[in-house]
């Protein structure tokens, strides 16, 4: 049989010219997606956020269901110091632990903070949402929120928090374009955005000095 010379049809192999210009074809067009992937990112993850925020909420009311209607308490002279508040703050929700299933649940999917791998290695930065250490699950008294709270537009430090209504309270934009999510004692969950809204839904912790703990 004759062989006749190689077909045209036959394919060669890139020259580095051409692999180079597919490169940069390739970061031109990552350039360009990524930012609205991010955007997309950005406004769903509060619907998340809130979602795991119910999720939270639903494990008190379970831990109070079993235990005589009460909420999780380790101590009542733990939140007097910065230590024994996060001492305070982190056996809550180990003894939640059964009822939460995981701490991922305690990581907001837009927060970069990690989750804990398990209970016993949690600590205050894997914690995405501060707590009411005086709440006892009355409906209308704040429980949870979203920890980037702000005083005056600043950010508020870890620690524990004492409200009253000269704090000109609000939130840092570094979570959900500077709203934020408030759970309550009967469970629901809502978004805030300017200083009074939240003011006024805090009112009723405030009258009463509650302290919260924010990680």
């Amino acid at each position: 049989m004759k062989t006749g010379p190689a077909s045209h049809s036959q394919r060669r192999g890139l020259s580095l010219i051409e692999v180079a210009l597919i490169a940069v074809i390739v970061t031109i067009l990552s350039l360009a997606i990524l930012p609205a992937l991010y955007a997309l990112r950005t406004r769903a993850s509060p619907m998340s956020c809130a979602n795991h925020l119910k999720s939270v909420s639903l494990a008190f009311r379970l831990y109070a269901t079993d235990h005589g209607d009460r909420f999780p308490a380790v101590s009542t002279n733990g939140w007097q110091t910065i230590a024994g508040g996060e001492r305070e703050f982190l056996g809550r929700w180990r003894l939640l632990s059964n009822d939460l299933g995981s701490p991922k649940l305690l990581v907001c999917p837009s927060d970069r903070r990690s989750p804990a791998p398990n209970f016993s290695a949690l600590a205050a930065s894997n914690v995405s949402y501060f707590l009411n250490a005086d709440g006892r699950g009355q409906a209308a008294i704040v429980l949870l929120g979203d920890r980037h709270l702000a005083i005056a537009g600043q950010p508020v430090p870890p620690g524990v928090l004492t409200l009253n209504l000269n704090l000109n309270l609000g939130w840092t934009p570094e979570l959900h374009l500077g709203r934020g999510h408030l759970s309550f004692g009967d469970g629901s969950v809502q978004a805030f955005a300017v200083s009074p809204e939240l003011t006024e839904a805090l009112r009723p912790a405030i009258r009463e000095a509650h302290r919260l703990f924010v990680p």
